[in-house]
């Protein structure tokens, strides 16, 4: 039989967990004397597990403790996270406008009545052709990427929330990332990321690792996506990072 270490609470909750690892390690207080808080994954396990403590797609999934003090959390490396007080999210604002109509692809096993998961949704704006209008191409469009690899190692400047510091330098050194798909077209790589929900806002990170990784890697333009699919409406978002090393 394996014993389960006395302080690892598995079926406390998330909001329970952080508030414990915030009075155990006084992160509020290092927070405001040196602007971050860095906490290790296994410190993070001795409560709950660290996988199922730091990925929050919107603000408003923030623990309780993050959200009265005005702070969030990105990871830095596979081992270790970085909290503070950082713009980690941006607003999405839905066009008023009619959608353009799909043709559905003649193919028996792409079921368009049943896109109930982002991958299904995905294969979906593939097959039919609407990745092709998303970048603009008419030329051939390849299904290239997916899934969980490393983020490389870069720094990166990003914005600070009411603090007489406005931005903050983070290094992520081989941070774990997922990409939901990447397509190559002769004109560039289109990085998606996709909800099979309506959502309010995105966390940059999902789109900004992934986007720092593969423009390091190859030639052609990276080109951020938002695919949100809901009551059976595809919305995309193109989000352009102006200056490689800002965040925001």
């Amino acid at each position: 039989m394996a014993l389960v270490p006395p302080d690892r609470c598995t079926g406390i909750t998330t909001d329970r967990a952080w508030e414990i690892l915030f009075e155990k390690h006084d992160i509020v207080s290092k927070v405001l004397a040196d602007g971050c808080f860095r906490i290790k994954a296994s410190e993070i396990n001795t409560v709950k597990e660290a996988r199922l403590m730091a990925k929050f797609d919107q603000s408003t999934q923030l623990p309780s403790v993050f959200q009265s003090n005005k702070v969030s959390i990105l990871p830095i490396s596979r081992g270790e996270y970085i909290i503070g007080p950082f713009e980690t999210h941006k607003k999405i604002a839905y066009p008023n406008c009619r959608p353009t109509p799909v043709t559905i692809p003649d193919l028996e096993t792409v079921d368009h009545a049943n896109l109930y998961s982002e991958a299904s949704a995905l294969l979906f704006a593939y097959n039919s052709g609407i990745i092709k209008d998303v970048v603009n191409t008419a030329g051939e469009i390849h299904y290239t990427v997916g899934g969980r690899m490393s983020s490389g190692c870069f720094d990166y400047v990003i914005n600070r929330k009411n603090s007489e510091t406005k931005t903050q330098k983070i290094a992520v050194e081989n941070s774990q990332i997922e990409i939901d798909a990447g397509y190559e077209f002769a004109g560039g790589f289109c990085i998606v990321e996709a909800k099979n929900i309506a959502v309010e806002e995105i966390l940059i990170r999902q789109l900004y690792y992934p986007y720092r990784l593969w423009k390091s890697k190859i030639s052609k333009p990276v080109l951020p996506v938002l695919m949100v699919f809901s009551s059976d409406v595809f919305h995309f978002f193109q989000y352009r990072f102006e200056d490689v090393s800002q965040y925001n």
